[in-house]
């Protein structure tokens, strides 16, 4: 969105959403959902149709291609179909937001398989832009790239600036009805890194939480009663869901996949000028001034105590969260990767 406010965008869906060939978006952009073949349920055949349509694909990528300037790529995956395609002449930007081969665990082929991938992505780009130090210094070290990197983090929707008052729907404000609680609130994928231990021995020592998790999960969420799961929200709830919490929380484990991570959330919770409690690593230290970091349940517990206490406020005070957040939207993320792109 903030990149189509510099140059008129082409965006191509490579997923097989089986709908419209085209869309027109705002702004004179075009949004392309990529043309695909139906995979049939038969083994002997799905590999067939997977190599049909990715060189179908390729096709309407090369066509798509032509005459613009360059590509922005956001996956190494995504390589793999215009390598061969995109001309000498033209751009490529990898925008390396996630440390994508960390996703795969311990399926050691897939991992070494996309780091070959980027690797030769990393060879081709001529501008990389990393949403974290650590990815940064991860593709720096592995591919022994010393080329055109540059850090631009994460950052949050100036929309949610002007939303954080707003009031919630009965469905959702049912939810904090209990006045006797205090409710330590997560929003986000709830997955694989999510760190449930340390909050269950939260919740088994301090009656008063409740824990509401509000967002898609690709995990078994524990059948507790002190935790409440809210499906995903329009992110225009996001700020009146904040407004509700006692507590905004990012209990993360600390895997090498989230150490790679600069948290969105840590921005949008700050932008709250509510007490914010992160996992400590070296992406959220920088956060420290305006959120309490923890390193295990031990550590949460105690911060958990102190709230009971009345001694767990704000790090700051709401107007200076509000300037953090306004220092940190995507508006002066988009502002910065114009330059770098101008300069290429």
């Amino acid at each position: 969105e903030e990149l189509s406010k510099h140059s008129t965008l082409t965006v191509a869906c490579l997923e097989d959403i089986n709908s419209q060939s085209k869309l027109t978006a705002v702004s004179g952009n075009q949004l392309y959902r990529l043309v695909s073949i139906r995979l049939l349920k038969i083994k002997s055949a799905g590999a067939l149709f997977s190599k049909i349509n990715f060189f179908l694909k390729k096709i309407q990528l090369g066509l798509l291609l032509r005459n613009k300037t360059g590509v922005w790529l956001n996956s190494p995956v995504q390589y793999l179909y215009i390598e061969s395609i995109v001309k000498s002449h033209q751009i490529v930007v990898y925008d390396c937001m996630d440390d994508t081969p960390e996703f795969f665990g311990e399926d050691e082929k897939t991992k070494n398989a996309l780091l070959l991938i980027e690797e030769k992505l990393c060879r081709r780009a001529d501008l990389i832009t990393t949403s974290s130090l650590a990815l940064k210094q991860r593709i720096t070290e592995r591919f022994k790239n010393k080329g055109n990197i540059h850090v631009v983090n994460n950052g949050l929707s100036a929309t949610l600036l002007n939303t954080a008052t707003n009031s919630l729907p009965i469905t959702i404000a049912d939810v904090f009805k209990d006045q006797r609680c205090k409710y330590i609130v997560y929003i986000g994928t709830i997955s694989s890194w999510f760190d449930f231990d340390s909050l269950l021995k939260g919740l088994a020592h301090y009656p008063p939480f409740v824990l509401v998790l509000v967002g898609p999960s690709d995990v078994a969420i524990p059948v507790h009663p002190k935790i409440i799961h809210v499906p995903p929200v329009e992110h225009s709830l996001v700020g009146g869901i904040m407004q509700a919490a006692d507590i905004l929380i990012m209990p993360f484990k600390i895997t090498p996949l989230v150490k790679a991570v600069n948290p969105v959330k840590a921005y949008e919770y700050i932008s709250s000028g509510k007490p914010v409690i992160l996992s400590r690593y070296d992406e959220t230290v920088v956060f420290e001034p305006y959120a309490y970091l923890y390193d295990g349940a031990h550590s949460l517990n105690e911060l958990l105590e102190l709230h009971l206490k009345n001694a767990l406020p704000p790090k700051q005070p709401v107007e200076d969260c509000i300037r953090f957040a306004q220092a940190n939207t995507w508006e002066k993320r988009g502002l910065q990767i114009n330059r770098l792109l101008q300069k290429v």
